[in-house]
């Protein structure tokens, strides 16, 4: 196993449910274009060995992500709910279409362990997963030390137990959540104020992209 087909292993063992294969080949590829195609040659690869399953899911076209559209912290004003509700709901505007994706297989979470389901949990939450996805590898990008510092959502409630849980935290050097970060689907109102609140009475700042 080579060393970024390793990180992809751990990536999807640790910290993220999904990549696709677009994802995968501009996360682990020079930007070129036999890149989608040798993402998908490794994918394969590690398939045919147990690491990884390869789905074909349905998902809508993922949306350009250059930053939260709301950030919050401790002592700032509650956001206005209904401009965030109308915010995350309008900007759908694609059907969904068949998307190639994996998932750590059975072999990777034996060996590198991880709290992912290794499989697709809820077929209506690929969009969903597959964007916060793109959040991961904007902050990896931006040198985060993901290693340490994303806590993925199926790790934060074995890590604090929290019942409210957001897509991820983000720790300090010490492990300490500092920062929750969530993507917004057609998110309605209440579950924006549930979120808010949930982060509030921990005193968690928060970013939803």
């Amino acid at each position: 196993m080579t060393r970024r087909e390793k990180e992809i292993c751990v990536v999807l063992c640790h910290h993220l449910r999904i990549l696709s294969i677009d994802q995968v080949a501009r996360g682990w590829w020079p930007p070129n274009r036999d890149a989608r195609w040798r993402a998908r040659a490794d994918v394969n690869r590690l398939a045919q060995a147990k690491w990884l399953i390869p789905v074909t899911v349905l998902a809508r076209p993922l949306l350009e992500l250059s930053g939260p559209i709301f950030a919050w912290a401790p002592g700032e004003a509650e956001p206005d709910y209904s401009l965030l509700e109308d915010w995350c709901r309008e900007r759908w505007e694609c059907p969904a279409v068949q998307t190639e994706v994996a998932v750590a297989g059975r072999r990777a979470l034996d060996v590198f362990g991880g709290s992912t389901p290794g499989d697709v949990k809820n077929a209506c939450q690929t969009t969903h997963d597959l964007h916060v996805g793109e959040i991961f590898l904007r902050y990896r990008d931006g040198g985060l030390n993901w290693r340490e510092q994303w806590v993925g959502e199926d790790a934060v409630a074995a890590r604090w137990g929290w019942t409210k849980i957001p897509d991820a935290v983000l720790c300090d050097a010490d492990g300490r959540p500092v920062r929750a970060v969530d993507f917004g689907g057609a998110y309605r109102d209440e579950r924006l104020r549930d979120f808010h609140a949930a982060c509030a009475e921990k005193s968690l700042p928060y970013e939803l992209w």
